[in-house]
């Protein structure tokens, strides 16, 4: 197998272990996707009248500490000369990583009802091979979130019917079921997490009219 085919093969087993402790645990990757996967449900549904704070998540949280850094952080993992890029922090390498093992594992866990076989290995939901096509689907999920978040993509929309507001979705979605292996300390602190974001929750007008 190819270099390249090993390293972007989805691992034998979903669950993403974390290498780092987060000096900021609300910050983590599989927290943010999980959280960022909420919003992102609520906004689809259509329920959310007044989304500053879910606008306030999407920017400091969604974009700053895990997209743009999983950015950032690309320039090592697609490094084929090895270098050291000391310039490059543990919690950015982390963001990239954890982009990276949901990227492969986009394709087995999406299931559609349009496609009963599922979808292509070489279609919209294959994993991105290079750096630039890392990018360009890290930037693409900004796009999209922004474009929902300001009503520019209509609520209870047909993913298939979007290929970009498809992969972005199931990303979150994706991303938000892989199970994560922590330490009985992590537990505790994603507790603490859950109840920030529960308390972010009760901050955004809800209709469930």
């Amino acid at each position: 197998m190819l270099e390249f085919e090993r390293r972007f093969s989805a691992p034998q087993s979903p669950e993403f272990q974390p290498i780092i402790g987060y000096r900021e645990f609300e910050k983590s990757p599989w927290i943010v996707v999980k959280q960022t996967n909420a919003l992102l449900e609520l906004f689809n549904k259509g329920v959310i009248r007044k989304p500053g704070p879910a606008k306030e998540y999407f920017r400091d949280y969604t974009f700053q500490s895990y997209l743009t850094r999983a950015e950032e952080g690309s320039a090592v993992l697609y490094d084929d000369q090895k270098q050291s890029h000391t310039d490059v922090d543990l919690e950015t390498r982390e963001a990239t990583r954890h982009a990276l093992v949901v990227f492969a594992w986009m394709r087995d866990r999406t299931k559609s009802p349009f496609l009963p076989k599922g979808f292509s290995r070489k279609g919209m939901l294959k994993p991105p091979m290079t750096q630039e096509e890392f990018m360009k689907r890290i930037r693409e999920m900004k796009i999209t979130i922004l474009q929902v978040v300001e009503g520019n993509i209509q609520s209870h929309v047909t993913p298939e019917a979007h290929p970009a507001f498809l992969r972005t979705f199931k990303f979150f979605e994706v991303g938000s079921d892989l199970p994560i292996k922590l330490a009985p300390d992590e537990k505790e602190r994603e507790k603490i997490a859950k109840d920030k974001f529960n308390d972010l929750l009760r901050g955004i007008d809800i209709s469930l009219e």
